[in-house]
């Protein structure tokens, strides 16, 4: 795939982050600008001018002028100084796509950088190099300095001709297969980091410098800017988002086939979906996921259709009920939100990724004799509200989905259906514990819901006194999704014992759906371990498995 700058969509990271075999390249127009904006960075140099990160120290120290023979020093210095992630690294692919995520920014040409540094990044992701990145360290401004400090350390060396030196010793003792001892490999970790390399369809964690040996890629000694352009910018925050966006994505699939399973279980009247009562509301997803549920019931002996109503004297005394409680009847209205606010952060997410996030600037055309511009582009305000919108969205799907599974469980409200769904209330409890487990998550969910991007704490001497804490809005936003996966899991076990109760014909789709829950789900209604089932369900949620019903 050729790297533009421009064009690069959620799911290109996503194919090129799972498949280390995909191949990268870097366009010629894209070289072209690279090139443009090296140029105004090398003229500022040899002209002693005062440029924010090449000639001048970093954050509050930004007053410090440094010497122009000094400046190989600085951009190293601050990649070693910012390394201060902490916790368990993202996994091989979320490395991945920060690289791509970070290479897309660099090809744009604004950013002051030599071509060599692309070409490294690329490399890396050709030869299956990932970074050994430390989850946890980034506040979301200025972009993700711990994170993308951790990535550029593994592929960039010291300038200092005795450390250089040093690397190249270790990394012989390496590959004689002696051991290092401990000293050198505190050494080896300062100067190289540790990377995953891609293995015989394996990834395997080593040093940074022996990795990079192994996959015959050189690493770098960074000129002026090169490490400023490196480690600011949103990279690492998009990659993990992206990720969010590709799980919610199958989740939210996964949560509309459970829910018109549960539809049918309990009997729901169809006409709440009726096409002339949606287009009155005017919203766009509330009637595009009512269209979508209609087909997915479509056949069903199950519900209660408008013609057995229209047929019927009297409801009360034919269905018992005269209409669904709001976690039936306001599917649409709860779905359709949460489907636009999917969509809106998943196109804010793909702008962020063609944009030119780090500090500063190189405009090599502006008309003004400094073209390098000290903005902000690197708070990640965007991608931290595209997370906790989200994570607030589907907090929704789950409390919503936890009320249909506990309306199915009682007896009083699940229309004729034995109590907890056991095959013998009383002498067993059926599900009961199911709807426990939902209970904890659905909780869990509202405390991790409160948005990360209203929280502050200013850092670097008040100089970034306001960030967006994006990062923790992502990873909360993972969390929340997968309870909402498990709840939808639990939904999907309720709601298949309910149909098995009723022993009426499902939907052309959900009928489907059913036969696949009776592939990998015991037929067996007497109480059992219901943690595997639950887990086998969710793992199927995770994999995409229920897209293609939708499909």
């Amino acid at each position: 795939m050729e790297i533009d700058g421009h064009s690069l969509t959620i799911d290109a990271v996503l194919k090129i982050a799972k498949s280390p075999d995909i191949k990268v390249s870097i366009s010629p127009e894209s070289l072209k600008r690279v090139r443009a904006s090296r140029k105004v960075i090398e003229e500022a140099l040899q002209n002693n001018q005062i440029v924010y990160g090449v000639t001048t120290g970093f954050g509050a120290n930004a007053e410090k002028t440094i010497p122009v023979h000094e400046v190989r020093l600085l951009q190293r210095f601050l990649i070693l100084s910012h390394s201060a992630g902490v916790g368990e690294p993202v996994s091989p692919e979320i490395s991945r796509a920060t690289m791509l995520i970070r290479l897309n920014s660099l090809a744009k040409g604004y950013s002051g950088v030599r071509p060599e540094v692309l070409f490294t990044l690329a490399e890396m992701l050709n030869k299956g190099v990932a970074p050994v990145i430390p989850s946890m360290g980034s506040v979301g401004a200025s972009g993700d300095l711990a994170p993308l400090s951790h990535m550029a350390l593994t592929f960039t060396k010291d300038p200092r001709p005795d450390l250089q030196k040093r690397e190249e010793e270790l990394v012989q003792k390496m590959v004689r297969g002696e051991n290092l001892t401990e000293s050198e490999l505190q050494k080896a970790l300062q100067l190289g980091g540790e990377v995953f390399i891609y293995e015989q369809g394996n990834w395997r964690r080593v040093l940074g410098i022996l990795g990079m040996h192994i996959a015959g890629i050189p690493r770098i000694v960074l000129e002026a800017k090169e490490g400023l352009a490196l480690n600011n910018g949103t990279a690492f925050t998009s990659a993990v988002s992206i990720f969010a966006i590709d799980l919610a994505r199958k989740v939210f699939d996964a949560a509309l086939l459970s829910a018109a399973l549960s539809f049918e279980a309990i009997t729901g009247f169809e006409s709440a979906f009726y096409e002339d009562v949606m287009e009155l509301r005017n919203h766009r997803g509330q009637v595009e996921v009512a269209k979508k549920f209609r087909k997915l019931i479509e056949g069903s002996s199950l519900v209660s259709t408008i013609k057995k109503v229209q047929q019927s004297v009297n409801i009360r005394r034919e269905f018992g009920h005269v209409q669904d409680a709001y976690s039936l009847r306001c599917i649409p209205q709860v779905y359709g939100p949460v489907l636009e606010t999917l969509e809106i952060s998943a196109r804010w997410l793909t702008e962020e990724i063609n944009g030119v996030t780090d500090n500063p600037v190189i405009i090599p055309d502006a008309p003004y004799y400094n073209k390098a511009f000290s903005a902000g582009n690197f708070h990640a305000e965007y991608p931290g509200f595209a997370m906790d919108f989200l994570r607030i969205a589907f907090t929704e799907i789950g409390n919503i989905t936890e009320r249909r599974i506990f309306r199915l469980l009682d007896k009083r409200l699940n229309r004729g259906l034995p109590a907890f769904l056991a095959k013998e209330p009383g002498l067993m409890n059926g599900l009961m514990l199911a709807q426990y487990t939902a209970a904890s998550l659905t909780s869990m969910n509202k405390l991790l819901a409160h948005p990360a991007t209203v929280d502050n704490v200013p850092t670097s001497a008040n100089r970034e006194d306001h960030v967006s804490m994006a990062p923790n809005a992502m990873f909360k936003t993972l969390e929340v999704l997968e309870n909402v996966a498990r709840i939808v899991a639990i939904e999907f076990l309720t709601a298949y014992r309910g149909i098995k109760f009723r022993k009426g014909k499902p939907g052309r789709i959900t009928g489907r759906v059913m036969k696949f829950l009776d592939e990998i789900l015991s037929d067996s209604l007497e109480d059992r371990v219901l943690s595997y089932d639950i887990e086998k369900i969710f793992r199927m949620i995770k994999i995409g498995k229920f897209q293609e019903f939708l499909s």
